[in-house]
């Protein structure tokens, strides 16, 4: 009786702190939306108004985010490949967020540019048919990855798979540290904090689409470079730190590993005139509404349905399976608490470091994830 009078007054102390740290900043977090409402670039502005429209209701944001949206779209074409990717990202997270289809479908154009213009021979993604940036490639293997998720399509997850092997093969170093560009069969100049950033998000979502060990591996082993080089400072107002502080703390959630997570940050990171800002205050509201987390334990592989279960829902996914479960555990200690069943599969529905208990097949889980609280 007394533990569980002590466990309701820690998860009652726990509520009300969250309601005190969202009532704060989140009146930093709708002043913020306010001013993007008016100014918002593009990128990250608009992918912040999107989802702080979501998560709040304030169905302004929402409209404003759709309006900069659609004008961002009629001249998609004439765009570098950065701004596509990010264009091209944000239509489709807000098809998964609104089901709006004319999102999805803007989304799979652009998507489908990629594959048929920009695409080399060896996996990479060029610029102007030769040049291969390492930040570019990591927004559209993100992209594609999106794009399975949301649209279906075999073509986009392989072509997203083969651009992270490139990613690793050509622009990578032994080491680990990644190369600016790739151009005439050869790599040149050091990745920036933004390349890190853009490769490390991009991973992440090819990751929640696939559930590749090595594509974990490869964003855990980026995710140290990336928390060296934020940890060093950098300028004030420098081109990818709140893309990297995102990143980061979309690695920590999932992996469980706080040396992943992002550094203090100056007020200037979200001063109107930052470059990502747009990254920097979704970071914030991430941190305010934290998605779900789901692990899924298997004795065999990945189940076929994951992918298409879990695709178009805001979750941490993370897959163990019996082959890939050493490995995982040292990525990610805390999976080391949930045993492989001996056939079959279970999956863990988590919010807040408590789990509902298990349930084994998709229809459970689907019902599960309908409900809208964890009875633990």
């Amino acid at each position: 009786m007394e533990v569980d009078q002590s466990r309701r007054a820690a998860e009652r102390l726990e509520g009300e702190n969250l309601s005190a740290r969202r009532a704060s900043r989140g009146d930093i977090l709708r002043a913020a939306a306010a001013r993007l409402e008016e100014s918002g670039r593009g990128g990250g502005d608009l992918l912040f108004l999107l989802s702080y429209g979501v998560e709040t209701g304030d169905r302004s944001a929402l409209a404003r985010m759709g309006e900069a949206l659609e004008r961002a779209t009629r001249d998609w074409e004439d765009l570098p490949l950065r701004d596509q990717a990010l264009l091209a990202w944000t239509c489709l997270e807000a098809c998964r967020c609104t089901g709006q289809r004319l999102y999805g479908e803007t989304g799979r154009k652009i998507a489908d540019c990629f594959l048929e213009r920009r695409r080399l021979p060896g996996g990479g993604f060029a610029e102007d048919g030769a040049t291969v940036g390492a930040g570019e490639n990591g927004l559209v293997i993100g992209a594609l990855a999106l794009a399975y998720r949301v649209q279906g399509g075999e073509r986009y997850l392989r072509a997203a798979e083969d651009a992270r092997i490139f990613l690793k093969t050509r622009l990578t170093t032994p080491e680990g540290q990644l190369r600016r560009f790739w151009r005439n069969r050869a790599a040149s100049g050091q990745g920036t904090l933004e390349d890190y950033a853009f490769c490390l998000l991009g991973l992440l979502e090819l990751y929640g689409a696939g559930f590749s060990a090595s594509c974990l591996r490869q964003a855990a082993s980026l995710g140290t470079e990336a928390e060296s080089l934020l940890r060093g400072g950098g300028q004030r107002g420098e081109h990818g730190r709140g893309a990297a502080s995102l990143a980061l703390g979309r690695l920590a959630r999932l992996t469980g590993r706080r040396k992943y997570h992002r550094q203090p940050r100056d007020r200037g990171d979200l001063a109107a005139e930052a470059p990502d800002r747009g990254f920097a205050l979704l970071e914030d509201l991430e941190e305010l509404y934290p998605p779900r987390d789901l692990v899924c334990v298997s004795a065999e592989d990945v189940p076929g349905w994951l992918p298409a279960a879990v695709g178009g829902r805001r979750l941490n996914t993370l897959v163990k399976t019996d082959g890939n479960s050493r490995g995982l555990e040292r990525l990610a200690p805390y999976t080391a608490s949930f045993p492989l069943p001996r056939r079959g599969q279970r999956l863990y529905l988590c919010h807040a470091g408590r789990c509902a208990p298990p349930v084994e097949d998709r229809n459970a889980l689907e019902r599960l994830l309908a409900e809208e609280r964890i009875t633990v």
